[in-house]
């Protein structure tokens, strides 16, 4: 069957090879058109073909975007330089010179003042134009002399500029096979859910304990950043995580005699310390689970206590502090009286496809799964379809485009098994099964029990943690594209992990798998870090074997990503992230990668080293190790309670071998780092970069000075009165005169004063008659600057001024400890402070500088 799209002049053309035939001439040959448009097809059908399966899909060179070389035109244009890109059908793109692109223009259809940040799509799209019209004896477009058609064909293109939800990540196929390897293990008592914001690489690790923590860590070190308590006497049993990584949902338990009282509650990550909702769930014996779309932020909790079970749809303003019963959220309970013959008393887990579009519970008294189609759910009739599967199914993934559902059965006895079905709307019936069929026993993960699972976004691999009958942790890999055609060779020897696991998820960007387990002994537990590695090298080049590479639903060549566009956001070449493209590597690009491979390698790498000893595994405890424990030699073991360590020497002696603790040193001297408790930055009287309202209404006795003014608030007081506008408190206009970009500082006045705030902006200021103030104003004066009526600065001679830079040399602004304030203003916004974000610790010093436009701030000129 051959693919056609249909480009942006609603023109089909053919993206599969046209032809396999080609004209075979021979003297006296009678020629027609149909003749010279096959000899076409032929060539360029080949010249694409060899494109496509031979060189790849993607940018070959060039196609950079960046910033467009005016200021003042950064917040519309974007330029696209010249290079060559090949899309998935073999098609050339070529751009000859500079495009420059019409952000605004460009969104016109699909932004307005209501629309929320979201990320900026640029591509680039193959298009066919048909040029040069002249008369045509006969033209399929009249059948008269005045007929035209088009004597050539311009291959070119359009640039195509979008809004989406979701960042793209770089072009990254899946591998044609995995071999999973342990990094590191995060040490972190009674570790049990896990929930990841790729985007800000964070990943949040809810523990068991008594009273609940969520523990957050960097993605790229697994270095502590920060923690949330959750309450005292309450624990946390499960987490989701908002899309957007803003907020936490987490599933709460207090014990109250024989039952527990359940609870939601939404964490706002910015402001952690108080919920933004903490909505009651019914009580009981079972812990509720709970789950987000990715495709909307909807919350759906499962409620096992109720009677009938509940699954809980609730409204889109739980991320708000307005009051939301549960009652009146319910929209779907799950009883055979409501939808018969769909969903039992006993659902074991619910999963979600991340397009929005189904709903999976696994039912565990009739042994089958139920789809609900998402929007039908609180009709009268809601679209269902189920599959059976004759065992217990316990745990559900979809793949992350929605292409797969996975089951894990768990039967009393026996081998657990793993399946994958096709979701497809094709009816009847629903889904589709690909890989398996309900008779057929899909692939056996051995007796283990199955805990959690994850699928990678193709769905092509899937993992699944299980454990033993001691709580021993185990990882496999399951190919789901072997599980019909080679089960034998579908799942992947298990890989130990930490003892006890509650959970998995898999970081598709960084190609990362974390394992929350509690431990088996208390204190102890942690998250095993696995690294997703291609196998063998020699064995990538089987993978020609799976088929043919497939184009994806857009056919267009993505270049760039604009994270977090906003209307009339100035566009920089720091905002640009032109490393989400995929790219077709030249034959002179392969070159040079083979040489730098060869003159870097290591000093021994002519010869095969011999091979290395297995890794050794950690086990944890609050005593002495036993001789009874299942380790090898060459393990180690840490007793949590006082730090010692032991290596096990044999099969049952083990050697303490030093502690982590180690005896405490004496307190050294205060070093030149960071320092917690500096006085920092916290409220302007102006927005960055915006000309919103930037002067404060400023009450002062000071004749010289004008009546609107600057204002800077700190968050300790600080000695204003050594603070002068020549040299530390600055504020900058641009000399034009000059010619050059370039700015001076103009004459003011610096009072201390009494800010008045009115949300994240200081509005007023009262003058104060003191030394130090925790605010300083900046005053023009007014024998060179006045105000006019309309509010607009002015010098005396009637110069309007359009943009003020503000400069704050923090290593002379001191608080009353003496210390220089932390200036840094890194991230154009409050609040400062030095990395992490919003961290207590900073050094003194430093630059404050900022920038902003009296009144509204000029557009650029059309180009």
């Amino acid at each position: 069957m051959k693919k056609t799209y249909k480009n942006h002049q609603n023109e089909c053309v053919e993206c599969d090879i046209s032809t396999q035939e080609r004209l075979n001439y021979f003297t006296g040959q009678f020629l027609t058109e149909r003749d010279f448009h096959t000899e076409q097809e032929y060539q360029i059908s080949k010249h694409r073909q060899h494109n496509r399966y031979l060189h790849g899909y993607g940018t070959v060179c060039g196609l950079k975007v960046v910033q467009h070389p005016n200021p003042d035109c950064r917040d519309r244009f974007i330029i696209i330089q010249p290079g060559l890109g090949l899309d998935c059908c073999g098609r050339e793109i070529w751009l000859k010179e500079p495009v420059y692109v019409d952000i605004v223009k460009a969104l016109a259809p699909q932004i307005d003042d209501s629309t929320t940040t979201e990320h900026l799509l640029i591509s680039l799209c193959y298009t066919e134009c048909k040029t040069e019209f002249v008369p045509a004896l006969y033209s399929d477009c009249g059948c008269d002399t005045t007929g035209y058609e088009a004597n050539r064909i311009f291959e070119g293109f359009e640039v195509d500029v979008q809004l989406v939800d979701k960042l793209p990540s770089a072009d990254r196929s899946e591998p044609f096979g995995v071999n999973l390897k342990w990094v590191s293990t995060i040490n972190l008592a009674q570790a049990s859910r896990l929930a990841l914001d790729a985007n800000a690489e964070k990943i949040y690790v809810l523990t068991a304990a008594n009273p609940g923590q969520i523990a957050i860590y960097d993605t790229n070190n697994y270095l502590l950043i920060g923690s949330i308590a959750i309450g005292t006497g309450v624990l946390g049993v499960d987490m989701a995580i908002a899309p957007s990584g803003r907020f936490l949902y987490v599933i709460c338990q207090e014990e109250s005699g024989d039952t527990n009282n359940y609870s939601l509650k939404v964490i706002d990550i910015d402001n952690p310390d108080t919920p933004v909702n903490n909505l009651p769930l019914t009580s009981g014996i079972s812990p509720p689970q709970i789950i987000v779309s990715p495709a909307d932020g909807r919350i759906y909790t499962l409620e096992n206590n109720a009677a009938p079970k509940k699954l809980i749809i609730w409204k889109t303003d739980i991320n708000t502090t307005s009051e939301i019963e549960p009652d009146t959220a319910k929209d779907l309970e799950i009883t055979n009286t409501t939808h018969p013959g769909t969903i039992s008393e006993n659902p074991q887990a619910i999963a979600l496809s991340p397009d929005g579009i189904w709903l999976f519970i696994a039912d565990g008294t009739d042994n089958q799964i139920t789809a609900s189609k998402i929007e039908t759910l609180v009709t009268p009739s809601p679209e269902t379809a189920t599959i059976n599967l004759g065992e217990s199914p316990s745990l559900l993934a979809v793949a992350g485009d929605s292409s797969l559902l996975y089951t894990v059965t768990n039967p009393t006895t026996g081998d657990k098994k793993v399946r994958a079905f096709r979701i497809a709307e094709e009816s009847p019936p629903f889904p589709e099964i690909q890989a398996t069929t309900a008779t057929t026993p899909g692939v056996t993960i051995g007796t283990d029990i199955p805990v959690a699972i994850t699928v990678s976004n193709s769905g092509k691999w899937a993992y699944v943690v299980s454990k033993d009958s001691s709580d021993k942790g185990k990882v496999r890999a399951v190919n789901g594209e072997k599980i019909a055609i080679s089960p034998s060779n579908a799942v992947s020897e298990p890989l130990e992990v930490v003892s006890a696991p509650e959970d998995i998820l898999l970081d598709s960007d960084k190609s990362v798998l974390y394992v929350a387990g509690k431990g088996t002994t208390q204190p102890g537990g942690g998250i095993s870090v696995l690294d997703i590695k291609e196998e063998a090298c020699q064995d990538i080049v089987w993978q020609a074997l799976e088929g043919c590479p497939e184009c994806p639903e857009d056919f267009c060549v993505p270049l760039a990503v604009i994270s977090e566009y906003t209307k009339d956001k100035v566009i920089n070449d720091v905002d640009i992230n032109n490393r989400i493209r995929p790219l077709v590597t030249s034959a002179e690009t392969l070159r040079k990668l083979i040489l730098c491979a060869l003159e870097n390698r290591g000093s021994t790498g002519d010869t095969e080293g011999s091979p290395g000893t297995p890794g050794s595994k950690w086990f944890d405890g609050n005593t002495e190790p036993s001789s009874e424990l299942d380790a090898n030699p060459g393990d180690y073991y840490l007793n949590t309670a006082n730090g010692d360590v032991y290596r096990r020497e044999n099969n049952s002696s083990w050697n303490r071998v030093g502690n982590i603790k180690g005896n405490p040193g004496n307190d050294g001297t205060p070093g030149e780092g960071l320092e917690s408790g500096l006085t920092q930055i916290t409220n302007l009287s102006w927005q960055h970069n915006t000309g919103k309202n930037p002067l404060a209404e400023i009450s002062h006795s000071q004749s010289l000075g004008t009546k609107q003014g600057i204002v800077i608030a700190f968050s300790k007081p600080v000695l204003v009165s050594s603070i002068d506008a020549d040299h530390i408190f600055q504020v900058l206009v641009e000399n034009e005169e000059s010619g050059l970009v370039c700015r001076c500082a103009v004459k003011g006045i610096i009072i201390p004063v009494e800010p008045v705030s009115q949300g994240k902006r200081i509005i007023a200021a009262q003058e104060i008659e003191a030394p130090m103030a925790e605010a300083a104003a900046f005053l023009f004066d007014n024998r060179f600057f006045f105000i006019d009526g309309e509010g607009v600065l002015r010098l005396r001679n009637e110069r309007e001024i359009n943009q003020l830079w503000v400069r704050l040399r923090g290593d002379f602004v001191l608080d009353k400890e003496e210390k220089a304030i932390d200036a840094e203003f890194v991230r154009g916004e409050l609040p400062t402070g030095d990395r992490p974000r919003g961290s207590d610790y900073g050094s003194q010093g430093g630059t404050f500088e900022s920038w902003f436009w009296i009144g509204d701030r000029p557009k650029p000129e059309e180009s």
